[in-house]
């Protein structure tokens, strides 16, 4: 499977770490060039400079998994949408209530 994967940090970082393991090719990036330079370093991912070169550099239909903090880094990654084609989601508001109705459900079912 190809997929990129945004936001490295221990969330998005672990994700990349344990797709390679599993032999997936994964195309990162995060906002932080050096993190970006570490897990390609150390997991044999595919680096990318922008959201956009992500997208150029996956096949169609094309897996991006985002795994930014709310607030200000979800509507940076949501700001650079031109990348993806029209039928991606462009409403922030109805992605930060879908973080939140996943954050719940967690939450909930975590004793």
């Amino acid at each position: 499977m190809d997929i990129g994967i945004i936001g490295l940090g221990r969330m998005g970082g672990n994700m990349a770490r344990r797709l390679r393991r599993g032999d997936h090719r994964v195309v990162a990036w995060t906002r932080d060039a050096a993190k970006v330079g570490e897990i390609v370093a150390e997991t044999g991912a595919e680096g990318a400079t922008s959201l956009e070169d992500v997208c150029k550099k996956l096949p169609a239909p094309r897996v991006v998994w985002s795994m930014v903090p709310s607030g200000e880094p979800t509507a940076q990654v949501i700001g650079e949408r031109g990348a993806f084609d029209e039928s991606a989601v462009h409403d922030a508001e109805l992605l930060e209530e879908a973080a939140d109705l996943v954050l719940a459900v967690v939450e909930d079912t975590i004793p």
